[in-house]
């Protein structure tokens, strides 16, 4: 059940991630995610009844703790996604505006903006797989 539960966040997480992300705007993830994660709360508690009514309230706890940390890094990574996104093209806009004829290092950030927010969003779904699997190994369901 671990398994199923984990395979579940990472595929929604890859998909709100990686595809998701692309396609919306940087004010839409920045308001967006966090506007999610503050509407799925009632009705995740709502499940939580619904489970505790047919297995008991520690069994209902535990699905309940890993459905909102499921909420909880969901929103919490996809929110960085946006920050870096934010804070790379604020940088390179400022440097390419300011700063045209730049040489050395700021010529090589701005050759490798892509490869700099990439590098950071990589680290950052990293973090959001592995966090939620260490949460959910430990678990007692």
């Amino acid at each position: 059940m671990k398994i199923f539960i984990y395979l579940i966040y990472a595929i929604t997480f890859t998909y709100c991630y990686y595809f998701l992300n692309r396609k919306l705007a940087g004010k839409w993830i920045l308001m967006g995610y966090p506007l999610f994660f503050a509407a799925s709360i009632y009705p995740i508690k709502l499940i939580f009844d619904a489970i505790a009514h047919q297995a008991g309230r520690a069994v209902g706890g535990e699905y309940l703790k890993l459905m909102l940390f499921a909420v909880a890094m969901l929103t919490l990574f996809n929110f960085a996604y946006g920050i870096i996104t934010l804070m790379v093209n604020a940088q390179a806009g400022f440097q390419q505006r300011y700063n045209p004829r730049a040489g050395g290092h700021v010529r090589w950030f701005l050759n490798n903006v892509s490869t700099i927010k990439g590098a950071y969003q990589l680290f950052f779904y990293s973090g959001g797989i592995i966090l939620y699997g260490v949460v959910v190994w430990h678990a007692k369901i």
